[in-house]
């Protein structure tokens, strides 16, 4: 009776063998897909909620923490600066 090890082995050599696949090939399109599925995922959260929103929402959040009195307006213009250079960001990937 062969054991698991066995199978696996002969798995193996059949797909590097036969069918010519190798690690470096499997890793490469799990770091394909990986990538292509986070790139999906910032897309769809961009869609969902403006980037410039979140970031103005996770200024405010951490400012009730601070206890700071963050100026509104300066709190704007960080939010839209930020939000630009992440848009650049993401396009250009």
């Amino acid at each position: 009776m062969s054991s698991k090890n066995d199978k696996w082995m002969m798995f193996r050599n059949f797909m590097y063998n036969e069918l010519g696949i190798s690690k470096e090939d499997i890793r490469k399109w799990i770091n394909d897909a990986v990538e292509e599925q986070a790139k999906l995922m910032v897309m769809d959260a961009f869609e969902r909620k403006n980037p410039e929103q979140m970031i103005k929402d996770a200024i405010y959040h951490e400012s009730l923490f601070l206890d700071n009195g963050f100026n509104r307006s300066v709190i704007e213009m960080v939010s839209k600066e930020l939000s630009n250079k992440l848009e650049l960001t993401v396009k250009k990937s």
